[in-house]
């Protein structure tokens, strides 16, 4: 709720598009995933910069 960025978006879920999760550890490295979708229901939040 800091990040003036993200307090942009009103909608949890829709801002959860743009958030990496944290998902193992790999090698001794923490690895996280960042899915990018298109269309669809879980489309990613895309910023209109003018």
């Amino acid at each position: 709720d800091k990040d003036p960025v993200l307090t942009i978006i009103q909608d949890p879920e829709r801002r959860a598009t743009l958030i990496a999760v944290r998902d193992s550890d790999w090698n001794g490295h923490t690895k996280y995933q960042f899915d990018i979708h298109l269309q669809g229901d879980a489309e990613t939040v895309f910023f209109q910069w003018s």
